[in-house]
């Protein structure tokens, strides 16, 4: 497989390409752009089947490189790379039909699943297929969704996160999101984000120097007061019992 690695941080491409080279040998061929006119010019001559681009480089960003690339080679995988967890670029990755958005430094075995997904899709496309069916289409579309839900919501659950803005954000109606929520994740939303919130404050809790209003504030609860509301409903104990348990 060939596999484009476009960033303009010299120890993040090199680090990607070892990984890769690492964990897949011979398999794969990997070359690398230092910045988006470069991996757009690599491209277009060699027909990479998965391209990592990060979204932040100087001239041509990662965006707009992907169109490029995904006009001369519709069949080109595109995996966005950024430091930055705004949703404006999740956004953007999910038109651009992006097969998956990460957040810097990120994790080896993030990228080894997606080559692996990649390759996977990649052989399933070479046997006959019979003619595309909407519904599966849309399937596709919700699952990809879903994925950039997840994956925003884990490294934002701190701030103040709205569903209705959410849904409108990846393009779907409040209650048509509601309803394609709690089939992925068997829960509600609120209860989702209370999850990774009190799990997050579980962890802060065993810091004893951390104020139980530094805790609740860097999990996304407003006052001390309803942070221990949820706590108590989520774990049937207060945080200060739940950390007196855990300093005893």
């Amino acid at each position: 497989m060939k596999i484009l690695v476009a960033d303009d941080e010299q120890y993040e491409r090199a680090a990607i390409a070892r990984l890769l080279t690492q964990a897949f040998g011979s398999s794969v061929e990997v070359r690398l752009a230092e910045n988006g006119q470069r991996a757009v010019e690599i491209a277009s001559l060699w027909r990479c089947g998965l391209a990592f681009l990060d979204i932040e480089m100087p001239g041509l960003n990662g965006l707009e490189a992907a169109k490029r690339i995904r006009e001369q080679n519709p069949a080109c995988r595109i995996v966005f790379l950024t430091a930055y967890s705004e949703f404006s670029y999740a956004q953007a990755a999910l038109r651009l039909g992006a097969q998956d958005y990460l957040l810097k430094p990120a994790e080896d075995e993030e990228i080894i699943e997606i080559v692996n997904r990649c390759r996977n899709l990649s052989a399933e496309e070479e046997l006959p297929l019979p003619a595309a069916d909407p519904q599966e289409n849309e399937t596709t579309r919700v699952e990809q969704v879903m994925g950039f839900v997840k994956g925003y919501l884990k490294e934002n659950y701190m701030n103040e996160i709205s569903m209705n803005q959410l849904a409108e954000q990846v393009g779907f109606s409040p209650f048509y999101f509601s309803r394609l929520f709690k089939q992925q994740f068997r829960m509600g939303f609120v209860d989702y984000l209370n999850d990774l919130r009190i799990a997050a404050a579980k962890s802060l809790l065993d810091d004893p120097t951390l104020t139980l209003k530094v805790v609740a504030s860097r999990c996304g609860y407003d006052t001390p007061s309803y942070f221990a509301k949820i706590f108590k409903k989520r774990t049937g104990m207060t945080p200060t019992e739940y950390r007196q348990r855990n300093e005893s």
